[in-house]
């Protein structure tokens, strides 16, 4: 039971958390000479988006989009669903090494993942308005 507490958490807090880790990105990557945009559910918002990540050097796309993009955003997003099952009584402690360590091994793990998708970004992005 408490396993599928603490994924309804996850559920509720996955796009309020992550929406807000990527607005704050951009908005700290911008002073280092990173422009980038949000995604924007219209053909010239996509395009104009994946145009901007296509200007980013190798080692830019992995700290960027790998490091900070989803290895510290999944690293709050676990850490804020640690945080609320505890209040509500999913856990019975929040661990500093649990919190620390969720810190360390998702930007390590970003390493790889920007990595990996580094080939991926000059391709059009699929969906409705792809082209």
């Amino acid at each position: 039971m408490n396993l599928v507490k603490w994924f309804a958490i996850m559920f509720v807090l996955a796009v309020p958390v992550i929406a807000a880790w990527h607005v704050l990105l951009y908005l700290l990557v911008r002073p280092v000479g990173i422009h980038l945009g949000l995604y924007w559910p219209t053909k010239n918002g996509r395009e104009k988006t994946v145009a901007e990540r296509q200007l980013l050097t190798r080692r830019q796309y992995i700290v960027v989009e790998g490091v900070l993009g989803w290895g510290i955003g999944l690293a709050l997003l676990l850490n804020a669903a640690n945080y609320v099952g505890y209040r509500f009584g999913v856990h019975e402690t929040v661990s500093m090494v649990d919190i620390v360590g969720n810190f360390v091994i998702f930007p390590l793990v970003g390493i790889w993942y920007g990595h990996s998708v580094w080939q991926y970004r000059l391709r059009p992005m699929p969906g409705k308005f792809g082209s």
